[in-house]
């Protein structure tokens, strides 16, 4: 009766061990991943958003020097590639988030499987306040704010919908809204946007609320002069452009870009 208790004791823990082993590190895995600029591949979960918006994004980031032991925040994380980019460009730490509680796991695995878990703080979204700083501690400040966020202004029915829409460019206006209270002086927000009728509508809002706003890099700049010289109904151009938000009272050095 003992032998068999043991027996059943050991088979459940040895079965809850297994499952957790595979729930954690393959049930959720879809495909790895190559991202140029990182020294191995990442694990994208099933259903989980892991593109970084444009290359120019990611050779931001990668500028020489730009990131070293800056403070990062990243709303809309995924598969947490731009927060392992900016470590991997010399960045002190990040808070990553998302409103996606798949892609927190899949942020959070990916920290620890690039064993910069310390580094990277990953953060779920409430749906019930999903603000841009919603998660955020009472006077926590960033040196950089950064985005790849959705740039159509469409319905969501969904959290997956939230990967490509942003009904009423709610998440955008949060961003813009209330950035001078998360930024350290000097800091900037830098979101990639590959949407001409966004990036018009952004600038109005920074206006509004005392914001500068510029198109940081040549080659985004020109990809967005020729789209909106030439638009396309939904005004959706590629590269994306690099857009860089700076308080008025608050400039930023970024090495001349």
């Amino acid at each position: 009766m003992i032998n068999t208790c043991i027996r059943f004791v050991l088979g459940l823990t040895l079965c809850i061990f297994a499952s957790g082993c595979s729930l954690f590190h393959h049930h959720d895995i879809s495909s790895w991943k190559d991202v140029e600029g990182l020294p191995k591949k990442i694990a994208v979960y099933q259903g989980v958003f892991w593109a970084i918006g444009a290359t120019t994004f990611r050779e931001f980031i990668m500028t020489d020097g730009l990131f070293k032991d800056k403070t990062v925040y990243e709303i809309g994380t995924g598969a947490g590639v731009l927060a392992l980019l900016a470590v991997q460009a010399g960045s002190k730490s990040v808070v990553a988030t998302d409103i996606d509680p798949d892609a927190v796991l899949n942020a959070q695995f990916n920290a620890k499987h690039f064993g910069v878990e310390g580094r990277i703080d990953v953060r779920l979204v409430s749906e019930n306040t999903p603000g841009a700083y919603s998660v955020l501690k009472e006077n926590e400040r960033f040196d950089f704010i950064i985005s790849n966020p959705p740039w159509s202004d469409g319905k969501v029915s969904d959290l997956k919908d939230r990967q490509t829409n942003d009904e009423d460019l709610m998440l955008i206006k949060s961003i813009i809204k209330d950035l001078n209270h998360h930024l350290n002086p000097g800091g900037a927000a830098f979101l990639a946007i590959g949407d001409t009728n966004t990036i018009k509508r952004m600038e109005t809002l920074a206006i509004e609320h005392n914001h500068k706003m510029e198109i940081v890099d040549e080659k985004t700049n020109e990809a967005f002069i020729k789209a909106s010289a030439h638009p396309v109904p939904d005004g959706l151009f590629w590269p994306a452009a690099i857009i860089k938000i700076t308080p008025l009272e608050s400039r930023v050095n970024t090495g001349g870009m």
